[in-house]
């Protein structure tokens, strides 16, 4: 009409997708081939997985974009059958936020140094952008286990295991990802053809969409020598009496949690 146009801005709020409940009955996931094990519930789950992905890829750009250090606090404790556990070192370490692996077949169990420098077999901890690569996928079968009912923040639980062709110590767990938001809230892992070790991983929002790993319980059984015990149980004031001993051996629980205590960039800042 040949009058002055005025500038029209237009505001985009991304809004999640809320899955109406779904009634899920446990079972073991029969693995042969990679994807969703269900059909009828592969909609639902595809939904949950497709909006993670989005979100691992979104947390994978910020971190490259501006890599972080990040600081934890180590503790690492022993539990015999006395139910007493026992603290036996305290460390702070610090870790950068990129890392060069990603999951391949045989690639999950690698001799390094722990957190507290011990040097051994070691278990890579995979982040949602490992979940949701490709080559995982593959490689593993995922199940839409419902909403957990346990979870007081609504989150929707996905269960997966390795394939059945995957012969080398692997990953099987749960992810359970926030109803409205998709975003990781906690997971667990354990690894699977080798010895127990079980894994619990919480999570931490540090800007809108962007987690970062909050803290990490690991525990797994292990048999120690009874000198080792008696050298705990004297730092701790305890006698090594009544312990059960198996082929020369202590059984004992370890168990080290990483706590996140802060992070700081690099480089730039967002």
């Amino acid at each position: 009409d040949g009058g002055a146009r005025e500038p029209v801005t237009i505001s985009l709020e991304p809004r999640a997708a809320v899955l109406a409940p779904i009634a899920v009955t446990a079972a073991r996931i029969e693995c042969a081939v990679g994807g969703f094990a269900d059909a009828t519930l592969a909609p639902a789950a595809g939904v949950l997985m497709e909006e993670a992905a989005l979100n691992a890829e979104r947390a994978r750009l910020f971190v490259r974009t501006y890599p972080m250090v990040y600081r934890f606090v180590v503790r690492t404790e022993f539990r015999t059958d006395r139910d007493i556990w026992t603290r036996l070192r305290i460390d702070t370490i610090a870790e950068a936020s990129l890392s060069d692996w990603r999951y391949r077949p045989g690639t999950v169990v690698y001799r390094g140094a722990s957190p507290n420098g011990e040097i051994g077999p070691q278990m890579h901890v995979p982040e949602l952008a490992d979940v949701a690569d490709t080559s995982f996928q593959r490689h593993h079968c995922f199940r839409y286990a419902g909403r957990d009912a346990n979870d007081s923040t609504h989150a929707e639980r996905i269960d997966f295991v390795p394939t059945s062709d995957v012969r080398a110590p692997d990953i099987e767990g749960s992810l359970y990802l926030d109803s409205r938001t998709f975003l990781l809230r906690r997971a667990t892992f354990r690894l699977t053809r080798a010895a127990l070790l079980d894994v619990e991983v919480s999570y931490r929002e540090i800007y809108p969409g962007i987690v970062v790993l909050e803290r990490i319980i690991a525990r797994q059984g292990l048999g120690v020598s009874p000198q080792l015990v008696a050298t705990i149980d004297r730092a701790a004031g305890l006698r090594g009496a009544g312990l059960q001993q198996r082929d020369g051996v202590v059984l004992v629980e370890r168990r080290t949690s990483s706590a996140l205590t802060g992070y700081r960039f690099l480089a730039a800042t967002p």
